[in-house]
């Protein structure tokens, strides 16, 4: 049993940090490595590779298949470096792990959430095995990992779903797995209030692991990468440790923030007690696609990023731009079909 962040980084081996949610995840991420590293542990940085639509408007998380400039590990799994860049239907994106390994000079980990449940999981161990770590944290920022499913303002409960199902496979061969939740409500879901009583739950199933926040070298490091990556959810922990008290809107004002003290701060949970506490992460089980994955919730009455993504891109080919598109009254509606369709 894993007591703490120092115990993981002295007794328990090198160390997988991966951004559980996709996108600005991995800033979130970054904060938990450099604990490690400051603890004097072996860490690697990674990431689920799944972009916002602002970002990239093709639907689902980046297949490896698309990456140049990568070190293959597997069929979901990769090394990448600075110049890593992905290309889907002509565009070339480049995932915010990437920005971070160019910024900062370093290698990552890539993985793929477009096999869903099994692929991810796959990924996730063979990553494990090339790295030779012992232990992985998952890092989501927010919060929603956490989420039932049913919760009015849940946006993004696939990627979450995917990478929770995965840790929990990972941990059954032995290895150590911890889910860290950085800066409940950050990325405007859940209500903070929602996320501190979803981990008292985990807490008083002994899974409460270590709570801590952040300090001035971590803001030094955040800021240099602050301007060279496309996050909102992970900027707030940085501006309430520089004094934000209030709230703010994200996503182009689709979504109010609470940024108080208590953005900056972290919860260590135990990986296993989290993913028992969970009524979506088991869905993604034997799926092997993301479209499969997606239906799993949709059966559920859960409208999930995926559906989003393809109810933009829908209107994008119907000669929409990204701004003229009502995503709150796209998100709606498609919740609506999506409930209809499963009989509530």
């Amino acid at each position: 049993m894993i007591k703490s962040l120092r115990d993981l980084a002295v007794n328990h081996g090198p160390v997988l940090v991966f951004g559980a949610g996709g996108g600005g995840d991995v800033v979130g991420a970054l904060h938990v490595y450099n604990r490690l590293k400051e603890l004097g542990s072996q860490v690697y940085l990674g990431a689920l590779v799944w972009e916002r639509y602002v970002v990239d408007p093709h639907p689902g998380p980046l297949p490896l298949v698309s990456f140049f400039d990568v070190e293959p590990i597997s069929e979901t799994a990769a090394i990448g470096r600075g110049e890593s860049v992905a290309y889907r239907y002509g565009r070339e994106i480049k995932p915010q792990v990437v920005r971070i390994a160019e910024a900062l000079g370093i290698e990552v980990v890539l993985l793929d959430g477009s096999r869903g449940g099994e692929g991810l999981a796959s990924g996730l161990k063979s990553a494990v095995d090339y790295l030779e770590a012992k232990s992985i944290v998952a890092v989501d920022v927010g919060g929603d990992i956490l989420a039932k499913g049913n919760e009015e303002g849940l946006r993004s409960p696939l990627a979450d779903s995917l990478s929770l199902y995965a840790l929990q496979k990972a941990g059954e061969t032995g290895v150590a797995p911890l889910l860290a939740v950085h800066a409940p409500g950050a990325d405007g879901e859940l209500d903070p209030e929602q996320v501190y009583y979803y981990i008292s739950l985990i807490a008083r199933d002994n899974g409460l692991v270590e709570t801590f926040g952040l300090n001035r070298s971590d803001i030094e490091i955040l800021e240099k990468i602050r301007g060279k990556v496309v996050t909102e959810a992970s900027a707030i922990p940085v501006d309430a440790f520089k004094g934000y008290y209030g709230e703010k809107t994200i996503r182009n004002g689709t979504r109010k923030v609470k940024v108080t003290p208590c953005s900056t701060v972290t919860f260590i949970l135990d990986g296993e007690v989290a993913y028992k506490h969970s009524e979506t992460a088991p869905l993604m089980e034997g799926t092997r696609h993301i479209g499969e994955a997606s239906r799993r919730l949709n059966y559920k009455c859960i409208y999930t990023e995926y559906d989003l993504e393809k109810d933009i891109a829908a209107k994008l080919e119907e000669g929409f731009s990204v701004d003229d598109i009502d995503v709150e009254e796209l998100t709606r509606v498609g919740k609506a079909r999506v409930r209809k369709m499963c009989g509530s």
